[in-house]
């Protein structure tokens, strides 16, 4: 059992503890650890495995020159400090635009931005911003080479071979500083960032591992052969883009087949829980993690669960639907049922070890436009004696 941290970090890149949220930073960090492993909880942190914000320390005031690059070409004119237009040799790696969110070029020890590029010769970058995210502006000569960096949607940008193994030991330290104890590879493709293909997926990883003091609990974004090793699960599902019956279901589900196949504990991925979220949506979802006997993850807030009038029922729904999973309650028979994601029930607690599952019937209402639902008979649950 984890509590996952979404983002504890004051940048992505040298992973230094947010004090905004961490006052005591390291230490503060590694006391939430120690209180929570007495109470039988890990704690993790969230990242996006190699992706560096634009106001780390590899970004800001120095740019590292490792910083991944889409190409370059050379200035054909000085360009002054305070120079808004900067002459290009070739346009091409500039005015490609399938993969340009953040229009970032650097120039020596500049990082610059600008809007677009001209077509027609002498090229030119346009309305340039100098000295973007927290750089220096300054004077550059012509034929100095003008490097475009290479970034993604969410605003970041990414390291070459040699800065992305650098990242992996800065994220393994501070994961030994603070006694972490699991963490998610997401946007594990990243790495395809440094031009090395799945080796440099497979390195980041093992670079992370090697560079550990203790055990962390890891699952991933992407799986390749050699993190296979490493690997502890794959929780693949994303809440984002519907509710708890819409998003990504079938998706989900046909992963079940795949784990069995690969050795891999049953996971049905992320879930949003809103504080609009109901008791049958969340039974929805424990119904079917019972059926697959698969794991799962909620992502919420103290907001959502302070405003959601149904908290208290939902968090008794999944301990209870949990206990009877992971004890070995349901049978074979009644796994299959549960894993027919037309069908609903709620689980209710008889006795400390005994529990009646009941269907949920749909009964047709002229008056209504939905379906009125009813509880069938129930089956009884009993969990096992060990």
């Amino acid at each position: 059992m984890t509590l996952y941290h979404m983002n504890p970090w004051r940048s992505w890149g040298h992973y230094e503890i947010d004090t905004i949220q961490f006052p005591h930073g390291v230490e503060g960090m590694k006391t939430c650890v120690v209180k929570a492993k007495r109470m039988g909880i890990r704690i993790g942190a969230h990242t996006l495995t190699n992706f560096i914000n634009t106001h780390d320390p590899y970004v800001s005031p120095i740019p590292d020159q490792r910083l991944a690059r889409t190409g370059c070409s050379r200035l054909i004119r000085n360009a002054k400090a305070d120079a808004t237009e900067i002459y290009v040799e070739n346009p091409v790696i500039f005015n490609n635009e399938k993969a340009n969110w953040l229009h970032t070029v650097m120039i020596g020890t500049e990082l610059i931005t600008y809007k677009n590029v001209t077509l027609k010769p002498p090229y030119k970058l346009l309305d340039c911003k100098r000295g973007a995210f927290g750089t220096h502006p300054t004077s550059h000569k012509a034929s100095e080479e003008v490097s475009k960096l290479m970034d993604h949607p969410y605003k970041v940008f990414f390291p070459d071979m040699n800065l992305m193994q650098e990242i992996a030991r800065n994220l393994a330290m501070r994961f030994n500083e603070t006694g972490l104890e699991q963490m998610d590879f997401d946007g594990f493709e990243g790495c395809l960032s440094t031009g090395q293909g799945d080796y440099a997926i497979e390195l980041f990883a093992k670079t992370f591992y090697d560079n550990l003091n203790h055990s962390v609990i890891n699952g991933t974004s992407m799986s390749k052969p050699f993190y296979w090793h490493i690997n502890t699960y794959c929780n693949w599902g994303e809440p984002w883009y519907g509710g708890f019956r819409e998003s990504m279901q079938e998706y989900r589900m046909s992963n079940q087949s795949l784990f069995d196949r690969n050795y891999l504990p049953h996971m049905l991925g992320w879930y949003l829980l809103t504080d609009s979220t109901s008791l049958p949506d969340i039974e929805w979802m424990l119904a079917r993690a019972a059926g697959y006997d698969a794991g799962f993850a909620i992502a919420t807030s103290l907001e959502a669960l302070r405003t959601n009038p149904n908290t208290t029922a939902l968090l008794d729904a999944i301990r209870e639907w949990e206990l009877c999973r992971r004890d070995h309650a349901f049978s074979e028979e009644i796994k299959e049922i549960l894993k027919d994601p037309s069908r609903e029930f709620h689980l209710s607690k008889v006795h400390t070890v005994v529990y009646d599952l009941y269907p949920v019937i749909k009964v047709e209402n002229p008056n209504l436009d939905q379906p009125i639902p009813r509880l069938g008979e129930p089956i009884r649950i009993i969990i096992p004696v060990r």
